[in-house]
């Protein structure tokens, strides 16, 4: 972080430092079990999120700013994939209210790259079966929802909720990636109807 501050221009160099850095948030990640807080628990110390917290904060401080520059300065797929998986891995540990608008930008980009891959590499006659990285994007879109519902308020009148908006944009862009297949649309729905912060009844509506 002392060298992205001291040589912003070098991103290249910064970005080689986070990834070796990362290697290290892979092994700590893998040693401690994953508990998160029971709502009415009386021992919410328990959970792994207070036990280590201020590890988290500085794990989701150097995923967030590795995959920041990331997504600026590299194209290699492999790479970008592993920080995705990366940052969800660790963030099945903290609570939704946690770092909400990393995860939101994280969130966003990660599902904008799956579905540029998806629509990069699709063959003709390939929509009838699910394809195979839409059980993780699902599971991307339910901690986003999460997040969402933790950390945004319904509009008032004559008021958007951007963030909301362009979150159910994602899901319905997600599902037309997946082939856009009717009997599977009903994920998407049930998302969208469970978030808060929708401007309008009509946002609810199948597209």
């Amino acid at each position: 972080m002392s060298y992205e501050k001291l040589h912003p221009s070098d991103l290249q160099g910064s970005l080689d430092i986070y990834l070796s850095a990362s290697i290290l948030v892979e092994t700590l990640e893998s040693e401690i079990p994953r508990t998160v807080p029971i709502a009415g628990s009386l021992n919410p110390q328990s959970s792994s999120y207070t036990q280590y917290l201020e590890l988290w904060r500085w794990v989701e401080q150097l995923l967030w700013r590795t995959i920041v520059i990331a997504v600026r300065v590299t194209t290699d797929e492999p790479t970008l994939s592993a920080l995705f998986r990366q940052y969800f891995v660790c963030s099945s540990h903290w609570v939704p209210s946690f770092r909400p608008q990393h995860r939101s930008t994280v969130s966003t980009l990660y599902l904008h790259f799956v579905i540029s891959q998806t629509k990069a590499s699709k063959n003709p006659g390939s929509d009838v079966i699910a394809p195979s990285w839409l059980p993780e994007a699902r599971s991307v879109i339910q901690e986003y929802r999460s997040v969402l519902n933790a950390s945004t308020k319904f509009p008032r009148a004559g008021e958007r909720n951007v963030l909301v908006e362009e979150f159910s944009d994602l899901c319905v862009a997600t599902w037309e990636a997946s082939g856009a297949v009717g009997e599977h649309a009903g994920w998407v729905l049930d998302v969208r109807s469970s978030v808060r912060g929708f401007s309008t009844n009509s946002d609810l509506q199948a597209t």
